[in-house]
């Protein structure tokens, strides 16, 4: 039975008296501010067990004629947050209400609750086909709230992508969300993307412009679609999903230029990258995606572009100059492929020279000898610091490099034969090892070391004895030759 107003005001004067005679529920919505904030704090002190009486008791306040019963009704749900979930069906009607504060009220008692229980899922997904668009998103967002148990949603959340009038912008937040708690949301929002109806295919692709991580096969999709696809409006969302600006002219190759140089995500430009080297496009089609490439921010396309150079040699020499700003990366392993890729410039300018001989100041031992052999091989071993090979010789790491380019120089330097005939007095025996190493490499052009090799062989320098055979044989099949 429900206490006229009047005489609640009369009773209010006696505490005990009102608190026995009004019950909590009706208090909770009083017109009197007074009485409704000490119901409001008895409400707060009560057990989860309590409140949930309470609450089932008051969730008939939310139909009633006037307006600030429901509006008090709904901010007593907020108060009490998640033991409130009972509330949410009826709050969801609440929503729509023609009263501005009672629907706000609504809406920030559902976000106070947070999610639903599992099994108000049914009346959730119902309230997704609701006439008011602001039920249909607070149930959205409370479907999302569900997390992986909001999977018996998807067929309706799906079905909506369909429909011309009714997927707002809940919809799209809802999908997203979800998609981080449920598999396969995204493979079942990608095969749309083959759709041929409009409708479908825009609402498909506002979610998939809202993920935040796209899968490969997904990022192919759109590039389809952006390639091909004839409503330029729908092209431009494709667009906007790959993280680009604008639309390319519409095919295959234009698309994925632009993605590869223009998109602002490195997975989207890494794809198209690759995409793009498959086409096997001319040089003067190639060359901006490839210049582009090799200034990426992203490590793995300079790679990729350096990589791609190195099989194109023809190709080389119009990106000299960039591959020169290369030889400069951080990363080793792209300094290495763009010195690689330099090897097969035809010309070999005196800048160029320069260039290579200061790689031999490189921190990596593999790039210092990969400098020298290209020197050599351009006919410029006047370059070759053999100092700098010495010291390689003498380190702890693996000297195999240090030998063969030492003794490449060896063929054209008159330096390296006395300066590995020193060495065989080093005091370290890996040093003298190395050193009959190279010299044994010389073959013939070693004969002036012979007397030396024979005296680090009565020292019992491992490899002395070989070389001196190999060298013997060398300069005898000389002789036989003349």
């Amino acid at each position: 039975m429900v206490i006229p107003l009047c005489i609640v005001g009369l009773i209010a004067g006696t505490d005990g008296l009102f608190l026995r005679a009004v019950p909590l529920e009706q208090r909770l919505i009083s017109h009197n501010d007074d009485i409704r904030k000490k119901a409001q704090q008895a409400l707060l002190g009560q057990s989860s067990e309590q409140k949930q009486q309470t609450v089932r008791r008051l969730i008939p306040a939310l139909i009633q004629a006037d307006p600030l019963a429901r509006k008090w009704a709904a901010i007593s749900f907020a108060l009490v947050g998640p033991s409130a979930r009972e509330a949410i069906p009826s709050l969801l009607q609440n929503v729509s209400d023609k009263e501005t504060e009672v629907a706000q009220a609504a809406r920030v008692a559902l976000t106070e609750i947070g999610a639903p229980d599992a099994g108000q899922l049914p009346i959730l997904i119902q309230a997704l086909g609701n006439a008011h668009e602001g039920v249909r998103c607070e149930a959205a967002a409370s479907i999302a709230r569900l997390g992986s148990n909001a999977e018996p949603a998807l067929p309706a959340l799906f079905q909506a992508l369909e429909n011309k009038t009714s997927f707002p912008d809940c919809f799209v937040s809802t999908l997203v969300d979800l998609n981080s708690f449920i598999p396969g949301i995204e493979t079942d929002l990608a095969s749309r993307l083959h759709s041929a109806n409009p409708v479908l295919l825009d609402h498909t692709l506002q979610v998939v412009q809202r993920l935040p991580v796209k899968s490969p096969p997904t990022l192919q999709l759109l590039l389809d679609v952006l390639s091909q696809n004839e409503n330029e409006d729908i092209r431009q969302q494709a667009a906007e999903a790959l993280s680009l600006r604008h639309a390319p002219e519409k095919g295959v190759p234009a698309a994925l230029k632009a993605c590869a140089t223009l998109s602002a995500n490195a997975q989207v430009r890494a794809l198209a990258f690759s995409l793009f080297r498959k086409q096997s496009p001319p040089l003067p089609l190639a060359q901006k995606v490839i210049l582009h490439a090799l200034h990426d921010e992203d490590a793995g396309l300079r790679r990729s572009a350096l990589e791609w150079l190195i099989t194109q040699p023809t190709w080389t020499r119009s990106f000299a100059a960039d591959l020169f700003q290369e030889l400069h990366d951080p990363l080793p392993d792209h300094r290495r492929l763009a010195l690689e890729a330099l090897y097969h410039v035809a010309w070999h300018g005196r800048d160029h020279v320069q260039t290579i001989a200061l790689m031999q100041r490189d921190h990596e031992a593999d790039i210092r000898c990969l400098a020298v052999r290209q020197l050599v091989e351009m006919g410029a071993a006047d370059r070759v610091s053999i100092d700098r090979l010495i010291n390689d010789l003498r380190s702890q790491a693996d000297p195999a490099c240090a030998v063969e380019s030492l003794a490449l120089a060896g063929y054209f330097n008159g330096d390296v034969v006395p300066s590995m005939t020193r060495l065989l007095n080093d005091p370290d025996w890996r040093t003298q090892t190395r050193a009959v190493a190279v010299l044994l490499h010389l073959g013939r052009r070693a004969k002036p070391a012979l007397s030396a090799l024979a005296h680090a062989q009565k020292e019992g320098v491992p490899g002395a004895e070989n070389a001196i055979n190999h060298i013997y044989q060398a300069v005898a099949h000389d002789k036989h030759r003349k």
